[in-house]
């Protein structure tokens, strides 16, 4: 098989990089007469078949370095025992591509370099340990090439991020990165500049630089802070710059309070959620709007430390993944006039607090809870339409199976007259 000739042909020279005082040696490389090993993919994306590969046909044992070219499938990494003997770089192309997945162990020689000769894929590690005896070198030729951290360890002494191109080390779910303690200054400087993101820049997640739990390393991994509504710029939830990081916090709690400019937020978009709950502070609240979608994977609790306003639904959907809890320290108010609220169950502690469902909104909870439902109604906290005169609480327990469904309908003597 004749090998990429932009990949082969090689006669170049790093050239040393100085950022923050970070200076990545340059590895220089001579025309020699080296074997690489380059990845062609021609019988599956298993690393550790040897007939995947061209050139010196082994990683382990090549002359040269290892090359991961265009090839038939991409490369992944999945077993334990794998090593290269010199760098690995990644070129560009249809499947050019490194994948670490759970159970894969690779050790690398020398280092690691994405963005040599143009725009590389991404390398993927999503488990599994990948050890860079040298240095994880993103974007080395001012082209882009991430690394995206999202699972398993990725360890290596040295690191540089060329951001020409916008090449980005991303860490993200229980991925971390492990280098020494001397590249703490260019670690900084990436990551208030964005080249080292957590979770996709998600709100309320941040990249934690952790220089305690390994003597002589900086260990770096994604950490969801809790974040206070603070409504700088507007009343748009997926704003970035209408919330506040409150610091030493690690459980990615939501907290919403009135807010700067007096504006509660309102959820106009797709995709929101939080990992942690969501409290709805004194003088606070809360919309979601048509086109809206807001979900929190632990509990929403309204009233938490005294009256609340209300969270109006109009459209959109709320999914609650634990309890929705309202009144808990004074009066907090859901209205429910369109759209969908989802919850694993509820409580409506007291102080007046009442779930008021119209018009075409629906509140969905698991049927385990059919008889804290009843009571609720029979006790006025749950009402249709404000209470007004022969309307009632609709108790759907058919349309979805293993779930009781609440709208707001006419009583029969209602439906009558409109007929």
């Amino acid at each position: 098989m004749k090998t990429n000739r932009m990949v082969r042909t090689r006669s170049y020279t790093y050239k040393s990089m100085a950022i923050i005082g970070l200076v990545v040696a340059g590895l220089a490389m001579s025309e020699s007469a080296r074997a690489d090993a380059y990845w062609n993919g021609v019988s599956d994306s298993n690393w550790a078949n040897l007939a995947n590969w061209g050139g010196s046909g082994d990683p382990a044992n090549a002359a040269g370095s290892t090359i991961i070219n265009p090839a038939n499938n991409p490369c992944v990494v999945s077993t334990t025992g794998n090593n290269t003997s010199a760098d690995i770089y990644i070129s560009v192309g249809l499947n050019a591509q490194l994948s670490m997945v759970s159970g894969g162990q690779l050790t690398v020689a020398g280092s690691l370099v994405t963005g040599q000769w143009g725009d590389s894929l991404p390398v993927n590690v999503s488990g599994g340990t990948l050890t860079i005896n040298g240095a994880l070198i993103l974007g080395n030729g001012g082209f882009g090439g991430d690394a995206d951290i999202s699972g398993g360890t990725v360890t290596a002494p040295g690191l540089s991020i060329n951001t020409t191109r916008g090449a980005t080390l991303r860490l993200s779910g229980s991925g971390s990165f492990i280098t020494s303690i001397s590249q703490l200054n260019g670690i900084n400087y990436w990551v208030a500049n964005n080249a080292i993101i957590a979770n996709g820049n998600a709100l309320g997640w941040v990249v934690n630089v952790d220089t305690n739990s390994s003597p002589g390393n900086v260990v770096l991994t994604a950490q969801h802070r809790d974040i206070s509504w603070n409504g700088g710029t507007s009343s748009d939830w997926s704003v970035n710059a209408n919330w506040s990081l409150v610091e030493g916090t690690t459980s990615g709690n939501t907290v919403v309070t009135p807010g700067l400019l007096a504006m509660s937020p309102v959820i106009s978009t797709l995709g929101n959620t939080t990992v942690g709950s969501i409290y709805i502070g004194v003088g606070a609240g809360l919309s979601i709007v048509a086109g809206g979608q807001l979900t929190t994977l632990r509990e929403f609790q309204t009233g938490i430390w005294g009256d609340s306003l209300p969270v109006n639904i109009t459209g959109g959907q709320l999914n609650i993944g634990m309890n929705l809890t309202m009144g808990i320290g004074g009066n907090g108010n859901v209205n429910i006039s369109g759209g969908t609220v989802t919850a694993a169950s509820l409580d409506i502690v007291g102080h007046g607090s009442i779930m008021n469902i119209s018009g075409n909104g629906q509140f969905i909870i698991p049927s385990s809870q059919l008889e804290a439902i009843n009571s609720l109604i029979s006790s006025h906290s749950i009402i249709a339409n404000g209470n007004a005169p022969s309307w009632l609480v609709n108790v759907d327990t058919t349309s979805t199976p293993g779930y009781v469904v609440l709208t707001a309908m006419p009583s029969k003597g209602t439906l009558l007259k409109l007929f």
